[in-house]
């Protein structure tokens, strides 16, 4: 038989038992519109959350570990407790950070001494000084301007945070006449609006360990000519970082950290100068430090962060990172989605059911007809691929059906506030969201997913209709 004769005898069967085909599609319908819908609520929430991401002003892809200490954190509730593991942040510990798939770099910091700066008639104090290796400098982020620290670099090469500029004062001015420029950052000036005093990476600066060498009272002697000369470095800036938004970033120095340990030994070497100087307890010196302070993971996706972090937490140490709560709260939104998929996939099973009983029941009421075409001559693959189209009409016609229902309920949901989806977390929260979200493709899988079932569920009453005896079907009344 030609494909349009089988068409044309699929056509006319359904339509013979109109009541019985509509009641059948009815279910392929709802299933379909329940499945699509909540679908495209998962579609609009993911869209949702990559605007989220654009939006946020922050790295979401850094997660910083510290040491535990022996004290962990609870992730849930951020309550600290006693018992942790207490690992050393060390360099195995940074290898088995790098170990994990997702993991695409590792920065270890440890943290220096203070750093004072000159450049000509102004002065600066930077209390956060990171030694850093030059492998894991590039996971502070990008640059504004210059480059990052490289190995052949001399001592004193760093590259400085977006906000470092911002602590020069004139020196010897008094606290009450600063220019305080952080605080235009706070007000929410822009960076390029504020006046800059210091081209970091053009002008020649010095910088000292010790604090002496940016003191200077007002219409006296250097602090540093009353005692002993203080020794100092020309500083070589060869970067500036874009701003990230993580003050532990923007307000800080980065070096080499064999430079931070050779720097902070001078610091302590200059304490026990001091003290002896004073006639105070000469303090002794420290070994050089074999610990990290903190380390930087930077992953390759800002959802494989969740996952990372707790790999982490399991070996024993404590972290935070910027987009914890919005990748839990995204967590919680795809359990409540995945609970509503399983509803409406419940409801394509008991279609495919209804399906499947109608097309049993063709095969008994149309045996008398199945003998007769194959007593004159229509072959078993004929007789299968009709039963078989049947039932995929069913699912296809009740698919475009359903199909056209969620796209009324998508409107709906998209012009309506609707308290129960806010409530679950589906609603729009800002300016051109949307709560529910169908795309072509989705539209275009759920026509070929209800077909499908609609195949499945004709396969056995297809089959069962092939297997019947000619000779007894033409007896049947």
């Amino acid at each position: 038989m030609r494909g349009v004769d089988i068409l044309s005898m699929c056509v006319k069967n359904l339509w013979k038992r109109k009541l019985r085909t509509v009641l059948t599609m009815l279910g392929v319908i709802v299933g379909t519109a329940a499945l699509v819908l909540t679908v495209s609520l998962g579609l609009a929430n993911e869209a949702r959350f990559d605007r989220m991401l654009e939006d946020w002003d922050r790295d979401l892809t850094v997660i910083e570990v510290m040491e535990s200490g022996g004290w962990v954190v609870d992730p849930d509730t951020g309550e600290w407790s006693m018992g942790g593991l207490n690992p050393d942040l060390d360099d195995a510990a940074i290898a088995s950070f790098l170990a994990i798939p997702e993991v695409r770099s590792v920065a270890p910091f440890m943290g220096g001494s203070s750093m004072h700066i000159r450049a000509g008639a102004y002065a600066a104090d930077i209390w956060n000084v990171q030694g850093v290796t030059p492998e894991g400098m590039e996971t502070m982020g990008s640059l504004m301007a210059g480059r990052f620290i490289e190995d052949d670099d001399p001592f004193g090469t760093v590259v400085v945070g977006a906000y470092v500029e911002l602590a020069f004062e004139i020196m010897g001015t008094d606290w009450m006449n600063r220019a305080n420029r952080m605080n235009q950052i706070w007000s929410g000036v822009p960076l390029e609006d504020i006046e800059q005093f210091v081209d970091m990476l053009n002008e020649p600066m010095l910088f000292s360990y010790d604090m002496n060498f940016t003191w200077r009272p007002i219409g006296g002697e250097d602090f540093e000519d009353a005692f002993r000369p203080i020794r100092s470095f020309p500083l070589n800036v060869v970067g500036v970082l874009d701003v990230t938004g993580n003050w532990s970033v923007d307000q800080s120095i980065f070096m080499d950290i064999e430079t931070a340990q050779e720097i902070a030994a001078m610091r302590q070497e200059a304490d026990r100068e001091s003290s002896q100087e004073w006639g105070w307890f000469s303090p002794i010196v420290d070994p050089p430090r074999e610990n990290y302070d903190r380390a930087l993971v930077r992953v390759y996706d800002v959802r494989e962060a969740g996952g990372v972090a707790e790999i982490i937490r399991e070996m024993g140490f404590n972290l935070w990172f910027d987009g914890e709560s919005i990748l839990r709260r995204q967590e919680m939104q795809q359990g409540t989605l995945g609970l509503l998929i399983a509803i409406a996939a419940v409801s394509i099973f008991v279609a495919a059911i209804s399906i499947a009983n109608t097309m049993i029941m063709a095969v008994y009421e149309r045996t008398r007809e199945i003998g007769v075409m194959k007593v004159i001559g229509g072959s078993i693959k004929d007789i299968r691929r009709m039963f078989l189209l049947e039932a995929a009409m069913i699912g296809f016609l009740g698919g475009i059906i359903g199909v056209g229902l969620s796209l009324i309920g998508s409107y709906v949901m998209n012009t309506t506030e609707l308290e129960a989806l806010t409530n679950l977390g589906f609603g729009a929260s800002a300016e051109g969201d949307v709560t529910s979200l169908i795309t072509l493709w989705l539209m275009g899988a759920a026509l070929a997913f209800a077909s499908i079932i609609g195949l499945v569920s004709g396969y056995f009453p297809a089959r069962r209709a092939t297997k019947l005896s000619a000779l007894e079907a033409i007896r049947t009344d």
